[in-house]
């Protein structure tokens, strides 16, 4: 079994990305020029952009309604960053920097999927159908009353049904909600 515990297989750390550009930039510095030399200068330029990113704070704030207003009627408020309104709720408040964050990284056993399950993200037509259970009921022929060639005398069969789509949305919605890192608002 391979395991991948060498730093180039998870995320960057501050730390680490000052020690490449030491790294780059003594090697593009006795470069004798050349396309490797270029490259290992850009990609100095390019840590030292990440490592301003690094310590970003947020220049300003908005919500959700307010994106959906600037989408509708080009127009929605942008909030000062410093101090984020005590008066805002927490949970809806969308920071906004000047330069893009770094993307979290997802760990290699987990996945993002959709918070509900819904016909326009594709998960009805992939998942119904795809889940059933077993059910006894009464055998149809013979009620439980004589030999019988459909129960073997027992008076009950067994069925399989397809679980609804309505259960299936609800188990996922336990998951999610087992799952979440972001606390509910029922729970708290």
């Amino acid at each position: 079994m391979t395991t991948n515990n060498h730093p180039a297989h998870g995320p960057v750390s501050l730390d680490r990305l000052h020690q490449i550009r030491e790294i780059l930039s003594k090697a593009a510095a006795q470069s004798d020029g050349g396309n490797l030399g270029y490259a290992m200068a850009d990609a100095v330029k390019v840590i030292d952009g990440a490592i301003t990113s690094f310590g970003a704070e947020p220049v300003a704030w908005t919500d959700e309604q307010e994106l959906r207003d600037v989408e509708k009627d080009g127009c929605g408020y942008l909030f000062k960053a410093n101090p984020i309104s005590p008066n805002a709720d927490a949970r809806r408040v969308i920071k906004l920097y000047r330069h893009a964050q770094p993307t979290p990284v997802t760990p290699d056993d987990l996945v993002m999927v959709p918070k509900r399950l819904t016909a326009e993200n594709g998960a009805k037509g992939v998942l119904s159908g795809e889940f059933s259970e077993t059910k006894f009921i009464n055998c149809p022929e013979c009620f439980g009353d004589d030999e019988c060639e459909t129960c073997d005398g027992s008076g009950r069969i067994e069925i399989t049904v397809p679980v609804s789509w309505t259960n299936i949305k609800a188990i996922w919605a336990k998951g999610i909600e087992h799952f979440t890192t972001v606390p509910h608002e029922e729970n708290i």
